[in-house]
């Protein structure tokens, strides 16, 4: 949720409630039903308050509707009992829907919480059963030529070529592991994405012409969003690298960005092959690849950039028509300085 929904709940609690005030104030102590149905509309900001903030949220939202509703209740008093038990029962019943709101909103994060960490603990098993797998080989590979230059078996210069070749993948390999498991620092500031896309496009370009691939663009207006130049332009060079991988000679790759209210969004789109279900389910996987060379990084640390700008990236395929990679970036960057306290 941005910071900018945030304020809107937080003006419809404070505003619904001096509302509710207002109509109880303005309407005459015999009109029974009406204040009854007062009472029942306060339990609205109340639910908000517990579902968009939580317990906390909850609590809060139920202070301000308890304190105006009993500043009601002391100018109208009338001194007999069953005004203090109605009173009582309606405190008590907001105070009891604020709690378990929050409460089950707070669960449901926790929870969420969990589910996210078992799977990064799950991911990162598979990432080492991955990285056994994709190094076995090369090891294999060097000890093969090794043992057959130490017997003086075929060419010396050809077993050192091959050697220092499959040393250099698997540094290759580490390096992308590394880059993986470690935290992405990023701090954004505000950058123009039309030279963000146009870097990109000529850091591509070279692989694009070795591959006959035609590179285009297509934004006018310049735009401006949040984000670390270094770290997206990582990011984008990977999505368009893989468009470029996936187009035949004289094919082309697209990148256009569109200009929204709240979020600017790029988007890489190639006419290749496609790819089938399992490919397109396991695209973020890390270490998944069929592709011969690479490690199957690419496109997880790129999704874990685009995260980290509190962005989205979709991706769309089909067989035979091509693939279309969507990056949504919010124009507005929440402060995640006073989400940590919240948090706390």
């Amino acid at each position: 949720m941005g910071e900018r929904e945030k304020t809107y709940i937080v003006w419809f609690i404070v505003l619904s409630n001096v509302l509710i005030s207002v109509l109880e104030y303005s309407t005459v102590p015999e009109a029974y039903t009406l204040h009854d149905i007062y009472n029942e509309l306060r339990y609205i900001p109340l639910l908000v308050g517990g579902v968009a903030f939580g317990l906390r949220g909850a609590i809060l939202a139920y202070l301000l509707s308890s304190t105006l509703y009993l500043t009601y209740i002391y100018a109208s008093w009338t001194g007999t009992s069953l005004s203090v038990v109605d009173a009582g029962v309606h405190l008590f019943l907001g105070a009891l829907l604020a709690f378990l709101a929050g409460f089950l909103v707070d669960r449901e994060k926790r929870q969420r919480q969990e589910l996210k960490k078992q799977s990064s603990l799950a991911g990162l098993g598979q990432a080492v059963a991955a990285v056994v797998h994709d190094l076995k080989n090369p090891v294999m590979t060097i000890q093969a030529f090794a043992r057959r230059a130490r017997e003086g078996k075929g060419d010396l210069d050809t077993a050192m070529k091959a050697i220092n070749d499959t040393a250099e993948n698997m540094e290759r390999a580490v390096h992308g592991i590394l880059d993986f498991a470690k935290p992405i620092q990023c701090h954004p500031t505000d950058q123009d994405v039309g030279n963000l896309v146009n870097n990109v496009l000529e850091l591509c370009r070279p692989k694009a012409e070795d591959e006959g691939v035609i590179l285009k663009k297509e934004f006018s207006e310049p735009v401006s969003v949040p984000l670390d130049a270094l770290c997206m332009e990582r990011a984008l060079t990977n999505l368009v690298t893989n468009a470029i991988e996936a187009s035949s000679k004289n094919q082309e790759v697209v990148v256009s960005v569109l200009n929204g209210s709240e979020a600017v969004v790029i988007v890489v789109t190639d006419h290749g092959q496609g790819m089938d279900e399992e490919t397109l389910a396991h695209i973020f996987t890390p270490f998944y690849s069929k592709k011969s060379t690479g490690t199957g990084l690419g496109m997880a640390i790129a999704k874990k950039i685009i995260e980290e700008h509190e962005g989205e990236i979709a991706i769309t395929s089909e067989r035979g028509v091509g693939t279309e990679m969507t990056v949504t970036l919010p124009k507005v960057l929440p402060d995640k300085t006073q989400g940590q306290q919240d948090a706390h």
